[in-house]
């Protein structure tokens, strides 16, 4: 009877207190070149699954978003993250999305994205978009909380 009622106790413990979890922050260094141009060299710290943002307004102008996703597949290494990236560049009407695409990426290992025409190389000099990112997790030292 004491091990039946103790049991219920635990279990209406668990039901009432939030669990707290630590969410990954991930540090995401960018290398941005706009047609053959460096653009900029923003470095965001992302929350596992929030999206973060900036903005530059100086020549060349561009937003940039970015939400980091660890992969959650046992069969992908756990070091493993997809980034989302959308790159958008300020028009006479409004933002313009110049790419809205998914990279996967090891951490600490750089990965990029370019936009071509298609019989270009894709190298930041001749590309219309060059994206490269290098993603580290940070540790409960380093977290920006």
């Amino acid at each position: 009877m004491i091990g039946r009622r103790w049991l219920a106790i635990l279990l209406a413990g668990c039901l009432v207190s939030p669990v707290l979890a630590a969410t990954d922050q991930f540090l995401v260094e960018f290398e941005l070149w706009l047609d053959g141009q460096v653009a900029g060299t923003p470095v965001l710290i992302v929350e596992a699954g929030e999206p973060a943002s900036l903005e530059n307004l100086g020549e060349p102008n561009y937003r940039l978003a970015v939400t980091v996703e660890p992969t959650a597949d046992s069969i992908m290494p756990q070091e493993m993250v997809w980034l989302h990236v959308v790159v958008e560049q300020l028009g006479p009407e409004g933002w313009d999305e110049l790419v809205d695409s998914i990279m996967g990426a090891r951490e600490g290992e750089s990965t990029s994205l370019s936009v071509t025409e298609p019989d270009q190389q894709p190298t930041p000099e001749s590309a219309s978009l060059y994206l490269q990112a290098r993603t580290s997790r940070l540790r409960p030292g380093e977290r920006a909380d």
